[in-house]
């Protein structure tokens, strides 16, 4: 045998060394990861976190204490072509941008309310229940995506009534209104899920842009406006961010062990694909090359959560909030900045409350001495009012009068005073609308209650 037949053979034993070689050695290194794995599901689950969807659910909570039920039976009266016709109307008459308020609208909106009379009964029928917990269908479901939807509704509801009232002379009955909004979420706070938590933000950003629309037709009386702070002095955000987080980590392991069983899908809004890949990917075993994924993946969640448990102004500065996560990474959608979008929705919330209090503050210093304060502090010396700090700039709201009103702000996440511009977030990034939770960090200006 010549030099380069000896050469070929040599190259052949080696190709056929490596193709069993290499994939052994990656089985190996795969393989070996499906204990480390284990070992970090089995810490959290040391430290009290869910590890698994009945971890979520907890245990059942009977029906008579669970608003969810209530809710559901609220919501069923709002699944009728009528009725969406009719939360269509409530939306586009609340947008500050339609332009709707005409004295047709308005009589169409007293209307509209007045049909659903039964539905926000209920809604303060379930807001005062004990507990308030949904069954965790997947996220992928129409059911879910259908209520969550719905769940905005109602708070929109809540928020014509109060200013149906409150056009009517009826400030009182229009702040039970406002109460109700942020009773509805804060009914939800022991849903542990991230969807859970944004409902709360959701609600906190509904009740303030009621608080306002009902606070341009006067007449708020101190009593009632003390009633109010005090609930939203009551609401504890304090771990808001790190329990969406543990929800959401919850929910990637079971993503990771429904991928074992089912195999890794391009299409997973359908488990009968007709697509080839997603077919194969289906008999492929899967599960030891998904060790390797999921122990970065809770690796990672875990550092995402412990930056979670600091303020967001302490967070957006720094230059390892990001955990550079692969590009090619299969979990890379799930957690690209989480702990970042996390701390600053509750930091968000956390200065609408704060605002809310302060709002309510001003108002009632105005129905005691006839005109709001020159300053602040003069709120907290004269009333006796407790105020609450911006949570982004950790130092007062940004406050003066002008002319016979005022304009009252935080700085919002950019952690720039932007003289009083209000945020309105970015069109197809976070909600545009005043009462969105807010997405990108870079979003400029202020969060504003102005009169």
């Amino acid at each position: 045998m010549g030099r380069w037949g000896k050469c070929i053979v040599v190259a052949a034993a080696v190709v056929i060394a490596g193709s069993f070689l290499v994939p052994a050695v990656l089985l190996v290194r795969f393989a070996s990861r499906s204990g480390l794995v284990r070992d970090e599901i089995a810490r959290i689950k040391a430290e009290g976190g869910p590890v698994s969807i009945s971890d979520l659910s907890g245990k059942p909570i009977p029906q008579g204490e669970n608003a969810a039920f209530v809710y559901e039976k609220a919501l069923s009266y709002l699944d009728t072509e009528a009725a969406r016709q009719d939360q269509f109307f409530i939306r586009s008459f609340l947008d500050p941008y339609a332009n709707m308020r005409d004295d047709q609208s308005w009589s169409r909106l007293r209307e509209v309310v007045g049909r659903y009379s039964t539905v926000l009964e209920l809604a303060r029928r379930a807001a005062a229940m004990p507990k308030c917990r949904f069954s965790l269908e997947t996220r992928r479901s129409r059911d879910y995506m259908g209520r969550q939807f719905g769940l905005r509704s109602l708070p929109r509801l809540a928020w014509a009534d109060a200013v149906v009232h409150a056009k009517e002379g009826r400030a009182d009955r229009a702040l039970r209104s406002v109460e109700l909004i942020f009773r509805m979420g804060e009914s939800m706070r022991s849903d542990t899920t991230r969807a859970g938590t944004e409902s709360r933000y959701r609600a906190i950003g509904t009740g303030t842009d009621a608080l306002l629309d009902v606070a341009r037709f006067g007449g708020i009386r101190e009593p009632e406006t003390r009633r109010l702070a005090d609930l939203l002095a009551r609401i504890d955000l304090r771990d808001a961010a790190v329990r969406a987080l543990e929800g959401e980590r919850a929910q990637g392991i079971a993503a990771f062990e429904d991928m074992r069983n089912s195999g890794v899908r391009f299409d997973y809004a359908d488990k009968d694909s007709d697509n080839p890949i997603d077919r194969a990917h289906g008999i492929l075993p899967s599960g030891w090359v998904l060790n390797n994924e999921e122990i970065r993946y809770l690796l990672d969640m875990r550092k995402q959560i412990e930056l979670a448990r600091l303020p967001y102004s302490k967070i957006k500065p720094r230059k390892d909030v990001d955990t550079n996560t692969p590009g090619r990474s299969l979990y890379a959608p799930w957690t690209a900045s989480m702990a970042v979008r996390a701390v600053l929705a509750r930091d968000q919330a956390v200065a609408r409350l704060n605002g809310n209090r302060i709002l309510l503050g001003l108002l009632a210093y105005r129905d005691r001495f006839g005109s709001y304060p020159v300053s602040l502090h003069q709120l907290r010396t004269r009333l006796n009012w407790s105020v609450p700090l911006d949570p982004f700039s950790r130092n007062d709201f940004v406050y003066r009068r002008q002319g016979r009103g005022f304009v009252l702000y935080s700085i919002g996440g950019d952690l720039k005073d932007n003289d009083g511009k209000p945020w309105g977030g970015s069109y197809g990034g976070s909600m545009w609308r005043r009462g969105g939770v807010v997405q990108d960090p870079d979003e400029e200006g202020d969060y504003v209650w102005k009169l």
